[in-house]
């Protein structure tokens, strides 16, 4: 049996990583994350990069709705 996808990993990646892309053609680019500790690099084909973007804008509306509804709400002492 073929399988897509063969790695079973958590990857965090926090606020001030560095995210670099190298376009290796016109089907896929290598995205590299990386701190003054780690590297993490993974080759994406464009498709895949498109659903990638995609379901994050998505993901980022919902932070941002979430976000505004904190600041609404006080803070309980």
């Amino acid at each position: 049996m073929h399988r897509r996808l063969a790695v079973n990993t958590d990857i965090r990646i926090d606020d001030g990583c560095t995210i670099k892309h190298s376009v290796q053609g016109s089907g896929r680019t290598e995205l590299v994350v990386s701190d003054e500790e780690e590297v993490v690099g993974f080759t994406i084909e464009s498709e895949a990069l498109r659903q990638l973007v995609l379901v994050g804008t998505r993901a980022l509306k919902e932070m941002d709705l979430l976000y505004a509804e904190e600041q609404d709400t006080p803070k309980s002492v």
